[in-house]
């Protein structure tokens, strides 16, 4: 993802993701591992442990406070409420203010689109 210069090129680096699962299917099965310690974009992968039942662990690299934020953006919709995109929101149920705007706020959030439905099935 590093290398990629286009917002295109890292989309087609995550639709790609799934071409993986029947090749990476058969290594996991030729190897017969303990454990499956797998990136976040292989969803496919909680199935297949589950199949296999062996224990996944996810690796998924961001901070606590995103997952925090992000969380009370999915359950409450705070920004939702704000009438333009530079109307600042304050974000709830933490334990400090953080306040946004809602042009701050990540398209995942705000509409549905494809990366969006990705970013669901990670969660």
């Amino acid at each position: 993802m590093s290398a990629c210069t286009t917002v295109e090129m890292g989309s087609a680096i995550y639709r790609s993701a799934p071409l993986l699962q029947t090749p990476m299917e058969q290594v996991i099965r030729d190897v017969a591992p303990d454990c499956i310690f797998s990136d976040m974009f292989f969803t496919w992968i909680v199935d297949f442990s589950e199949e296999l039942n062996i224990p996944r662990l996810l690796f998924y690299p961001n901070n606590f406070l995103y997952h925090s934020i992000s969380h009370s953006l999915r359950v409450y919709a705070s920004h939702a409420n704000v009438k333009s995109e530079f109307e600042s929101f304050v974000v709830p149920d933490l334990p400090d203010k953080i306040t946004m705007k809602r042009s701050q706020v990540s398209h995942l959030f705000i509409s549905k689109t494809r990366m969006g439905d990705l970013m669901e099935r990670v969660r």
